[in-house]
């Protein structure tokens, strides 16, 4: 199975920060467009596609309406599956229901069995910062896992590894705006199931990937984070997947 993942596109504006070495870095989502349409031929040539949140930079409802509805339409003429995680900026200011109805997704968590995998959707917004997983969606998720029949890949925005955030100008002296509240609990699920082999979040908006106890934690970097010279890195990651063999590639688009 070849998946492709993309995260934080923060689609409808351009947003910048000074760096606490008064640097500008920040997200180009105004640039989403002209990235996609170099991504195209590489989606139709993937099993499935998904998208682990922040689709849009949240500004009010009006606009966060138009813009996740307009974020949505590029995706229309690929002829891959496509499945997208709830994040913070899409929920801002529109609710869990109008995010059902224009994905089309019938609920924000759900799971699926696609190309020899169980694929697990989480939704990981809830209650605020350090954000963390309802316990009906916790209870859900345990029977889930322990009926599934195949290896699992779980998908969540936020992340329940152990990153080092050092390097990270976004989130560094900042671990509670980054991490879900249940991180070790959830680990601790996930391993006593016995058949995650792989779980890929967003958020951090950078590359990083840990393996604890034999399970693979994934962060795809934002596909619309500024390279520093005023470009969009254009990131996102392809993995190739098979019962026993991950492999994992971070590609990107030059513009």
């Amino acid at each position: 199975m070849k998946l492709l993942l993309i995260s934080d596109v923060h689609f409808g504006r351009d947003v910048m920060y000074p760096t606490r070495e008064d640097e500008s870095f920040g997200t180009l989502g105004l640039k989403f467009p002209e990235l996609y349409s170099a991504l195209i031929g590489r989606l139709n040539t993937s099993d499935l596609l998904v998208n682990l949140g922040d689709c849009i930079s949240a500004q009010d409802l009006e606009l966060d309406a138009k813009n996740y509805a307009k974020f949505l339409d590029y995706f229309m003429e690929i002829r891959i599956p496509k499945y997208h995680v709830i994040g913070n900026h899409d929920t801002k200011n529109l609710t869990r229901e109008q995010l059902m109805e224009l994905t089309g997704q019938h609920k924000t968590y759900f799971s699926f069995d696609r190309n020899g995998f169980h694929h697990v959707i989480l939704d990981s917004k809830w209650k605020g910062y350090p954000e963390s997983i309802d316990e009906d969606q916790i209870l859900w998720l345990k029977d889930d896992l322990e009926k599934a029949k195949h290896n699992s890949i779980i998908y969540m925005h936020y992340p329940c590894d152990e990153q080092n955030l050092q390097d990270n100008p976004f989130f560094r002296g900042h671990e509670n705006w980054l991490f879900i509240r249940q991180k070790e609990a959830l680990r601790k699920i996930f391993e006593e199931h016995g058949n995650v082999k792989l779980v890929a979040f967003g958020h951090s908006h950078y590359f990083n990937l840990q393996k604890i106890n034999n399970i693979i934690y994934l962060n795809a970097p934002s596909f619309t984070q500024t390279d520093g010279k005023g470009n969009p890195t254009g990131e996102y990651l392809e993995v190739m997947m098979d019962p026993s063999i991950i492999n994992i590639d971070m590609r990107n688009i030059k513009l």
